[in-house]
């Protein structure tokens, strides 16, 4: 077992480990009378090319949490290690939630990074699914599943709504809530300074909770009931915090500047508005213009008034002069804050290019200029001799305008350029001297594609951004290889079965109960695909082919030709009002076709233009199989048409 949660009906939910060697896992849902069912994993396929959640292959589960529709949310492990949430509904659907993507708290939830996800839960008062991180802080997703609110910046391992309304969270120095107003109230869990020990009947906020805290709940009185783990032993323990505790507020941010003044010699100065007491401040020095993540390795410069003198009742300007860097480097500096909560942040990077006074860069060197999405990444080496850039300025020449970059900095993009279009490049150096000689221009030609994950789409392939569009939107994740690779196959037909859930994951995977009778003679419930294809005859998307006797059949395993595609996408659209012309637009499609009007509507909407031949009108080719690639580009234009 690796995690485990009570819903509101009493049902226990258990994620049990069923292979120790791939670290496969299932979700258990154990009912009050003994019996019980997996309601999440077991099958085989990957997460989103599973059409239920019965089918889906788990990894390990960290962590789940049910609300009140039955929802089951899980805590996985994504690619490069970082957590990722999932959610199975109570109708079987699978989906991912959050955590596939880079971006900060408040866009959408699915690209949100999640960072170091604790125990999740259901906010008492809303419903909603809380997520403590100790990265990111506190997360409640939206009602409609698809956006993040962050409640609080403070990391946390476990939260839960008190009684009074407001956050308990635990992180590594104990427990604190989080007042409506931001503030943060230290309850059990020491300070630095004032630590005591357990069993002395003293304060518990000066109690020393070696190996911290986990979960936790608020029992009659705010006692708080809490468990407390190390490498050694692991123990329950009840406190009961202070009715009155110092109020933390979360820092002002800071600001920094770093000056080189020599070659070898950086001033620092770094300033805020309001520090507070307590406050640590810690600068980390890494060579060249990434930053840094940890401050493990980083200077103390302030620490509660030792070290640099501060004095934490007004406002104060630090300035920590003759920081000697090796000569000819880039360095880059951050600081650091962390506050008696005892939570820690990265406020501000800055970054000082190496230099020499009174000689002006040379030329760069080794310029290249590669294609995107209409922009172009041009890239070059710092000039070998003379004196060291400060910044660097990369010119259009085509049009004149330019995007200038720091000093350590050794590519840059241009962007706001057409697909399609050819573009040359130069670059210069510059610093307090004087600006260099500019470099020979260098072409690319926008493409309208970044490279995709497959290893069969490069950036050049025709149908490259349409095939990324799938993958961003999660209709497709491709096949996976033994030898570690992805491949989409973009030349292989699509069979009817698969385009079922093609269809179903482009319309945002609606919730639907599949019928417990099957529609069609040839899709048992037992069919990997029947819920998508119940949805398909649901919606009116597909009505198969009548027999003699008996249901119709639906011919999974039929590849999709054009002719069918047509029908398939004009229904998925909801039957749009469209008045088909007089005349045919394809040589291949007369006005008689069966399916003349929703060929024409195709070719009205852009969604196909046919194949162009050296005279007369295009061919359609109704007939034909709908390759993957075709498919891809099929869909990204007929849903364009609804946003």
């Amino acid at each position: 077992m690796t995690a485990l949660t009570r819903a509101a009906d009493g049902a226990l939910y258990v994620a049990e480990q069923v292979d120790d060697d791939t670290g496969s896992s299932r979700v258990r849902r154990v009912l009050p009378d003994g019996s019980s069912s997996i309601v999440v994993g077991g099958g085989g396929l990957d997460p989103f090319e599973a059409p239920t959640a019965q089918s889906v292959r788990l990894g390990e589960v960290k962590h789940l949490a049910v609300d009140a529709a039955g929802t089951v949310f899980l805590v996985g492990v994504g690619a490069g290690g970082q957590d990722v949430i999932y959610a199975a509904t109570a109708t079987g659907s699978f989906r991912g939630v959050a955590g596939f993507g880079a971006d900060l708290p408040g866009g959408a939830a699915r690209t949100t990074r999640v960072g170091n996800v604790g125990s999740l839960s259901i906010d008492a008062s809303t419903g909603r699914l809380l997520v403590p991180s100790h990265d990111v802080g506190v997360l409640t997703l939206s009602a409609d599943g698809h956006t993040f609110e962050r409640l609080t910046s403070y990391g946390a391992y476990h939260v839960q709504r008190s009684t009074g309304g407001s956050l308990l969270l635990s992180s590594d120095g104990g427990i604190g809530r989080v007042l409506p107003d931001g503030g943060y109230v230290h309850l059990v869990g020491y300070r630095s300074g004032e630590q005591q020990l357990w069993g002395d009947g003293r304060s518990a906020v000066r109690t020393d909770l070696d190996g911290g805290i986990g979960s936790f709940f608020e029992g009659p009185g705010a006692a708080l009931t809490f468990h407390q783990g190390s490498w050694y032993a692991s123990t329950i323990r009840v406190a009961h915090p202070a009715t009155t505790a110092p109020v933390f507020r979360a820092p002002e941010p800071l600001s920094l500047t770093a000056v080189r003044v020599s070659d070898s010699v950086t001033d620092i100065t770094i300033s805020t508005e309001r520090p507070s007491e307590g406050d640590q401040l810690i600068v980390v020095r890494s060579v060249g213009p990434g930053g840094v993540d940890s401050p493990a390795d980083g200077e103390l410069v302030v620490d509660e008034g030792y070290g640099v003198p501060w004095d934490p009742t007004s406002s104060s300007t630090l300035t920590r002069t003759r920081y000697r860097l090796p000569a000819g480097e880039a360095h880059s500096f951050t600081v650091f804050r962390r506050t008696s909560a005892h939570v820690t942040s990265a406020d501000v990077t800055t970054t000082v290019a190496p230099g020499a006074s009174g000689t002006a860069p040379g030329r760069a060197t080794g310029v290249t200029a590669t294609p995107a999405v209409g922009a172009v990444d041009v890239s070059w080496t710092a000039p070998a001799s003379a004196g060291q850039p400060t910044g660097y300025t990369v010119t259009n020449v085509t049009d004149g305008r330019a995007v200038q970059v720091d000093g350590a900095a050794r590519s840059a993009r241009v962007a706001g350029l057409t697909n399609g279009a050819s573009y040359a490049f130069t670059v210069t150096a510059t610093n307090g001297a004087g600006t260099g000689p500019a470099t020979a221009p260098v072409s690319a030609t926008p493409n309208g594609c970044a490279p995709t994950r497959f290893s069969d789409v490069a950036a050049d392939h025709p149908f490259c951004s349409q095939i990324a569009w799938m993958v961003g939107k999660g209709i497709t994740t491709g096949t996976n290889l033994p030898d570690g690779s992805v491949e989409y196959r973009p030349a292989v037909a699509v069979s009817r079965q698969a385009m079922a859930p093609f269809l179903y994951r482009a319309a945002g995977s609606p919730t639907f109960t599949a019928p417990a009778v099957p529609s069609f003679a040839d899709v048992p419930t037992s069919h990997a695909f029947f819920h998508e294809i119940e949805w398909m005859r649901a919606k009116g998307i597909s009505t198969g082919t009548e027999q003699s006797t008996g249901k119709p059949l639906y011919k999974p395993l039929d590849p999709v030709s054009r002719l069918a595609m047509a029908p398939f996408l004009y229904r998925a659209a909801g039957s749009p009002d469209f008045a088909a012309p007089a005349t045919t637009s394809f040589a291949d499609v007369p006005t008689g076709h069966p399916f003349f009007r929703e060929i024409e509507w195709m070719r009205a909407s852009g969604v196909s233009t046919g194949t162009a031949q050296s005279n007369g009108s295009p061919l359609y080719k109704p007939v034909d199989a709908v390759s993957r690639q075709a498919m891809a580009a099929f869909l990204n234009r007929s849903t364009a048409l609804a946003d």
